[in-house]
């Protein structure tokens, strides 16, 4: 128990169980995101292993329901020998003993279960398969089970089918969201490039093309907030049959774009929200997916000697400051005492202009339901470097003053960003407003 390596293992696999308490990570997801978790705390990993505890690995990698079927299981087996102490006098000397070796061996392997997952190793999957048989042999001497009657049996049939139900919507949720492999790669900074040809030199803007497949991926820095990526396809016959192409950021569907016109380029924009702006990596990443509805091959189209698969033409992204003062703010709304404020979305930024000054006052304030019960964070960057996290608990006006000096270094502006865990839309709690809040926002100073 005193090793460290064991309590970081166990620390992290309790982590990844209280963020995924109902699904888990995925079955041998464990190992996998050890690291990751360890980088973004900045924690030395001596090495990629296990959580060294077979209850805390099963609930981080499958979660609570997995680790409830788990214990039934091995409560059934213990309850099934101990049931019938009654009946111990009666029972032939040595089936005393073996009731004695099995009943005292099970709560042996269960806490040697706490220090290890030992079930990995194909000896002691061995060992305890002959260990259940040998228990379930003793129990069918005994007496008939307990068997329920037909409403019995659709109670138990509709809770499990309820049960599945909801793991397995929590499951689809989760992968197309915070567990979306391209999510992933974006929150720990992990490069990755999929579906490209190789780099071209073209005349004119882009001069360095490349063309993708189907679907192209990169995990690239994020530079900016906004990104600009110029699409082309010289297609011949584009106008009677146009490309449609979706733009996917971190997993998620942003924007889609026609093309009809051959060898006519389109610059693509959108701004570019953090993957997780609470896992504080060096150098945040975004991954950025690009699908051709369609493909062709010059070959079979033109004749020309190219038999590669094309999609769309893609010149190098261009990450850029919107030309807007401000982004993702909701419209200016006025206070009980005259203060204006605007409601921020999932995620809002405004350009400030900080000169000579030293500090920045940002005024907030969350309205959010039950926030004694489930606080609401707020993480706050400004020229892409982390400022800090704030988190609410009641419904007050809070004014936050940061040091911007050291953040903006020879510049005379800075870009503060606010991105709120979670928003709410008042109208599905009985409200009239259908939009999704964030934080309030008052007038922000630079001092």
């Amino acid at each position: 128990i005193k090793d460290n390596r064991r309590m970081q293992y166990w620390r992290y696999a309790r982590r990844i169980w209280m963020e995924y308490p109902l699904t888990g990570i995925g079955l041998g997801s464990y190992v996998i995101e050890l690291p990751n978790y360890c980088a973004a705390n900045r924690e030395q990993l001596f090495r990629t292993d296990n959580a060294c505890n077979f209850y805390l690995h099963h609930a981080a990698e499958l979660g609570a329901p997995a680790l409830l079927c788990v214990m039934l299981f091995f409560g059934a087996i213990l309850y099934g020998l101990l049931k019938h102490g009654a009946r111990w006098s009666a029972l032939p000397r040595p089936q005393k003993h073996l009731r004695i070796i099995l009943t005292m061996a099970l709560p042996v392997f269960l806490v040697a279960l706490f220090f290890g997952v030992h079930t990995l190793a194909d000896e002691v999957q061995l060992a305890f398969a002959l260990l259940a048989g040998l228990m379930a042999v003793e129990q069918q001497r005994d007496e008939a089970p307990w068997r329920p009657g037909r409403r019995g049996l659709a109670l138990i049939g509709a809770g499990i089918v309820l049960v599945l139900a909801a793991y397995t919507w929590r499951c689809l949720y989760h992968s197309r969201r915070s567990l979306n492999g391209e999510h992933r790669i974006a929150m720990y900074a992990i490069g990755q490039e999929a579906g490209w040809h190789q780099w071209e030199n073209w005349p004119g803007d882009p001069s360095r093309i490349r063309w993708t497949r189907r679907a192209a991926v990169s995990c690239v820095p994020r530079e900016s907030i906004e990104v600009g990526i110029p699409i082309m396809s010289s297609h011949p016959h584009l106008a009677a049959n146009p490309v449609t192409v979706s733009f996917h950021l971190n997993g998620r569907l942003v924007r889609t774009h026609t093309l009809r016109t051959p060898g006519e380029w389109a610059l693509i924009t959108f701004i570019v929200p953090y993957a997780d702006p609470f896992v504080r990596m060096d150098g945040p990443h975004a991954a950025i997916r690009i699908e051709a509805s369609q493909t062709w091959v010059p070959l079979d189209v033109t004749g020309e000697k190219d038999l590669r698969e094309l999609g769309v033409a893609v010149g190098a992204f261009r990450w850029r400051v919107p030309d807007a003062p401000s982004g993702g703010f909701h419209q200016e709304e006025t206070w009980s005492d005259g203060t204006p404020f605007r409601w921020t979305g999932g995620y809002a930024w405004q350009k400030l202009a900080i000169g000579t000054n030293q500090t920045v006052e940002v005024p907030m304030y969350a309205s959010n339901l039950l926030l004694r019960r489930w606080p609401l964070r707020v993480a706050l960057y400004i020229n892409r470097q982390y400022l800090d996290t704030v988190t609410f608990r009641d419904k007050r006006w809070k004014n936050y003053t940061y040091p911007v000096a050291a953040f903006a270094g020879q510049n005379t502006t800075g870009t503060l960003e606010i991105i709120p865990e979670r928003t709410w839309v008042p109208r599905h709690f009985g409200f009239e407003d259908e939009r999704p809040l964030g934080v309030a926002v008052g007038t922000i100073n630079a001092r």
